[in-house]
């Protein structure tokens, strides 16, 4: 039998270590809750700060940090100093500057250490000095505003130089890959499937129910895009030893309500690369039209450029491999900007780009358009991603991705050194799962003896651990740590 969910946070690193070992057949059957909640009485986690005990029946989690509490309050969840005192109302007279920081000081100790300790959260490059001058930049756009270029043009030269800059990295056409500057990875995926949704609804009106065809493994963003925008995800098992799945396997779900494929570069899970060049030979030869690929390379594609120059092998993904129609990648993960810049690439705006805009010119106030779901944009996280791509330049993360894949290659072989445990796949960059191939070797109690190492070294790690209970393995990330070095963290 399974046990019941815990949440560890811890008052350091806050591993948000979430163990999700609950059935939820065995909550079908009679009796079966509160053998659960049973269970969890077992399970009891005492922490010197605070710990949180989690009882499947009452909430519901989900995973990484989307978490959100279902039926109760939020008693326990967070530590109860935060909960104690809380301005709910306009103070009739307001703070003092020296009060609002002193308040943010105490309260932001209880917060998880983003340097290079939150793998999932936070990616910060090494370099103190370009930290400064990246803030220092964000702060001069901080009263600034995206939604209109014609006011804030400098705005606009920043945006199209971040964009001509990922591109360049994915190898896009200099005069035909276009693309735009969005908040995130999750806004990149709207972006792309509301696209995609769009051009078939111009270009196979026939197809009144969408399909989007995806592996398991995809980021759960494209199901919420999918599900945002009403086409329907196809999902498509991976193999259990590679954690991909082949084209040929892939080609049985493509129905002619099929509108895109998403391929991973790499999926999250395993850090495992999909067959990026043989889906889009296939999305090519689709009859009775080609189908559109996009790839998403939210976390890799700020590095995995860098891994092929170092010399690693990487298969094809990027906009060389002919049929790949779309990439998104992140530039607040491996690109170490300020968070809230991600790229969506297109092949073309003709084609494929267009589609994603919006425009609406029967509103009384005048013309409307937007480029991405968002309409106004802060001017900070723009600011803060073309300060951190040129201030680092090529050279930068160059020895960046040196540092981080010497040390993954290390982690990767140590663990498949350690007997009875064994890396999942073929990871092509510093995104690791591992689990047990011993049967008497709990892969459980492994995840919670790392977890408690790294608590009790004070330096050693930390940051989102994931322990996947349906395949009972677990995930890490090597990552820069703020000051230099390396950790790896889970």
């Amino acid at each position: 039998m399974q046990s019941a969910g815990k949440l560890l946070i811890t008052h350091d690193f806050t591993f948000a270590l979430v163990e999700v070992k609950l059935s939820s057949l065995l909550k079908m059957v009679p009796g079966g809750a509160a053998l659960l909640d049973a269970e969890i009485e077992k399970e009891t986690v005492n922490h010197t700060t605070y710990s949180l005990l989690i009882t499947p029946s009452d909430w519901l989690i989900a995973p990484c940090s989307s978490f959100f509490v279902q039926s109760k309050a939020a008693v326990g969840l967070f530590p109860s100093a935060l909960e104690e005192k809380q301005q709910l109302t306009l103070p009739e007279v307001g703070y003092s500057s020296e009060r609002v920081l002193s308040e943010l000081a105490a309260w932001k100790k209880y917060d998880a250490d983003g340097r290079g300790r939150a793998f999932a959260y936070v990616y910060d490059n090494d370099d103190q000095a370009i930290q400064q001058t990246v803030t220092r930049a964000a702060n001069m756009y901080i009263h600034s505003n995206a939604l209109s270029p014609l006011a804030f043009p400098s705005l606009r030269k920043l945006e199209v130089e971040c964009v001509r800059m990922t591109l360049n990295l994915l190898h896009g056409d200099a005069k035909e890959s276009c693309g735009t500057l969005t908040s995130g990875g999750t806004e990149s995926l709207m972006c792309a499937i509301k696209t995609y949704r769009d051009r078939a609804r111009d270009l196979w009106p026939w197809i009144t129910e969408p399909e989007c065809v995806l592996l398991s493994t995809s980021h759960p963003a494209t199901i919420k895009a999918c599900h945002l925008f009403d086409v329907k995800c196809v999902f498509v098992p991976v193999d259990q030893k590679t954690q991909t799945a082949t084209a040929a396997e892939i080609a049985k779900y493509i129905t002619p309500n099929t509108i895109v494929i998403v391929v991973s570069a790499p999926q999250y899970p395993h850090g495992v690369m999909d067959p990026v060049a043989d889906v889009a030979a296939l999305a090519l030869a689709n009859k009775p039209h080609a189908l559109p690929v996009h790839v998403d390379a939210c976390v890799g594609g700020f590095l995995l450029p860098f891994v092929e120059e170092l010399g690693y092998p990487v298969p094809g993904w990027d906009f060389r491999v002919k049929g790949v129609t779309s990439i998104s990648v992140d530039l607040h993960k491996f690109g170490f900007t300020h968070k809230g810049a991600s790229v969506l690439g297109f092949v073309n705006h003709a084609s494929y780009r267009k589609y994603q805009f919006f425009a609406y010119t029967e509103w009384p106030g005048g013309l409307f358009v937007s480029p991405s779901l968002l309409g106004t944009r802060s001017g900070s996280a723009i600011s803060a991603a073309w300060s951190t791509l040129v201030s680092l330049g090529k050279t930068g993360y160059m020895r960046l991705a040196k540092q981080t894949m010497e040390a993954a290659k290390k982690f990767q072989s140590g663990i498949n050194k350690i007997k009875g445990l064994e890396v999942i796949g073929q990871p092509v960059m510093s995104v690791t799962s591992f689990h047990s191939v011993d049967p008497n070797l709990n892969i459980h109690i492994v995840a919670d003896t790392m977890e408690k190492v790294c608590a009790a070294g004070g330096g050693g790690g930390g940051g989102d651990g994931s322990v996947d209970d349906h395949s009972r393995f677990v995930c890490v990330c090597v990552v820069l740590c703020f000051g230099g070095g390396v950790v790896v963290v889970m």
